[in-house]
């Protein structure tokens, strides 16, 4: 087997791997595989299954079929890149994962990848979430009265305070950073997509040309009248 993937070609390679791992390739090779078990037993199955990737070994080098080959595999990136970004989401916030729904839909409709925004939008989900939890988990800016607040005590509950006032602002900070991405991918979409041309005065010129054929035809009805009179 390796010496047989030495005599593939190195830019082959990726190509052979996407063709093999194909849905089409699978349900072909299977019969054939079946076929040949029942005519020549294990012998006959092995050639058939060989038969299949000689086949398909040769298709790879098809530009139609590199092309097709080339867009499955960026596709299977994207949709494992997709599934780990739902699955850190996993634990977020509902509606922070509705909104990146949103941006995702919304960044579908751009030209160029994007798929670092979602990336820093997962981050900065992740983070805002721990953030988040963390603050309820100590009472966030609840803070009992203590009895000797000039002890040991109260001055760690003023330095918790002080955290306490920190955290909060980061929050706020994490949570102003996911809008502005939301905000910013609208506008990369308004800006991005391209103008469509709409010519307003096409309607004012059809008209004009049917009042030019009215006309025409007016005075050929009064031309003929005439000759008729």
């Amino acid at each position: 087997m390796s010496t047989s993937l030495a005599l593939v070609p190195t830019s082959q390679l990726p190509y052979l791997v996407s063709v093999a791992t194909e849905p089409a390739l699978v349900a072909f090779a299977v019969p054939a595989a079946m076929i040949g078990l029942g005519a020549a037993g294990i012998f006959g199955a092995t050639i058939s299954i060989g038969c299949v990737l000689m086949i398909a070994f040769v298709a790879t080098r098809l530009p139609i079929v590199r092309r097709h080959l080339e867009i499955r595999r960026v596709e299977r990136a994207r949709q494992r890149t997709e599934a780990r970004r739902r699955a850190r989401l996993r634990d977020a916030n509902p509606m922070r994962v509705a909104q990146y729904l949103e941006i995702r839909e919304l960044v579908s409709e751009l030209a160029d990848d994007q798929a670092e925004l979602l990336d820093h939008f997962v981050t900065v989900a992740v983070r805002l979430e721990h953030d988040t939890r963390t603050l309820r988990l100590v009472g966030g800016d609840q803070f009992p009265a203590l009895a000797r607040a000039s002890g040991r005590a109260g001055a760690i509950a003023d330095r918790r305070r002080q955290a306490a006032v920190e955290a909060r602002v980061r929050v706020d900070r994490l949570a102003d950073e996911l809008d502005a991405i939301e905000e910013l991918t609208k506008l990369l979409v308004l800006r991005v997509a391209a103008p469509v041309s709409v010519r307003h005065d096409l309607l004012i010129e059809r008209l004009a040309e049917l009042d030019e054929v009215d006309r025409g035809m007016r005075q050929l009805d009064a031309m003929c009248a005439e000759s008729q009179g």
